[in-house]
């Protein structure tokens, strides 16, 4: 059985002794017993969910599973990989991505139409041979 205790100092989770939790028990803790991993807060256990927020921080079921052994380079190849799927699938159907588009993507700055100019480099070099 492993334990992990929220710091609040830290923001994270912690390994701690079972006489710990013993200490404590109104304390936010995650409990592995087996393969099944429980949440403990204010001595309700329930079990622990795909990502769980803690004072405004996420935590993915993954770190306390020890099944977080990829690299930063190999977790992002894993989800490319996955998007790509994702959007192979949507050219196929209709199934839609879960993730939202950031403000960014969808908002634009100007709310008129947009007149075609040429870019700036271009423009530049028509000044540049000129000269």
């Amino acid at each position: 059985m492993s334990i992990w205790r929220f710091d609040e100092n830290r923001t994270d989770f912690v390994l701690v002794p079972p006489a710990d939790m013993e200490a404590d028990p109104e304390g936010c803790y995650i409990i592995q017993r087996g393969d099944m991993l429980m949440v403990r807060d204010g001595g309700h256990e329930w079990p622990m969910p795909e990502r769980l927020n803690i004072a405004g921080v996420m935590f993915d079921r993954e770190q306390f599973e020890g099944t977080h052994l990829l690299s930063l380079r190999e977790e992002m190849e894993r989800d490319g990989r996955w998007a790509r799927a994702q959007l192979q699938a949507c050219e196929q159907s209709e199934i839609k991505l879960p993730l939202e588009l950031p403000i960014w993507v969808t908002k634009r700055s100007l709310d008129g139409a947009v007149e075609q100019t040429p870019p700036n480099l271009i423009t530049r070099l028509k000044r540049w041979m000129r000269s």
